[in-house]
């Protein structure tokens, strides 16, 4: 007599994938448009597996990564719910300087009355990646606020940005 037997085997992946995070400067600057580093600046972090040619890999922050340290962490997880990490950790620096525009002052100005100087007003534009902070004026090495009484002849202005992050 023939007795049939059977039996159940069940294989098991228990092999996390492994992950790799991209390569990722210490130090990341800023873009001259903007005042950030996007998760696509930074790259993809890819993965492998024994048994799975498509692993999902997610990042835990997705940015954009404003001036600062930041560490990110991509975790690759396969369809046996096996997971990996690799992270990075960077530093987003702002180092563009302000753009100014100075005034086009008149080609003469007339004396006050009674006067032999004149009081005029002016002001600078500037733009940043990040944001003005300030705009101070200069003659030579002194500052000097608006309205300045400007003596007889040529006075040379300097106007400096400064922007948020002390960029000038």
């Amino acid at each position: 007599d023939n007795v049939l037997c059977s039996f159940v085997v069940t294989v098991i992946d228990n092999e996390d994938p492994a992950v790799t995070c991209p390569t990722v400067a210490a130090t990341l600057s800023t873009g001259s448009n903007d005042c950030e580093v996007t998760l696509a600046e930074l790259g993809q972090a890819s993965a492998t597996d024994n048994c799975d040619t498509n692993v999902d890999i997610v990042a835990d922050l997705n940015g954009p990564f404003g001036p600062g340290q930041h560490t990110v962490t991509w975790t690759a997880t396969d369809d046996a719910g096996n997971s990996s990490q690799c992270s990075v950790t960077f530093t987003v620096v702002d180092d563009i300087d302000p753009i100014i525009t100075c005034p086009v002052p008149e080609t003469n100005y007339q004396a006050d009355p009674d006067n032999c100087t004149a009081s005029l007003t002016f002001s600078a534009d500037a733009t940043d990646n990040c944001g003005v902070d300030f705009i101070k004026y200069f003659i030579g090495a002194t500052e000097i606020t608006f309205p300045y009484n400007f003596p007889i002849g040529t006075t040379t202005v300097k106007a400096v940005a400064t922007d948020i992050h002390g960029n000038s």
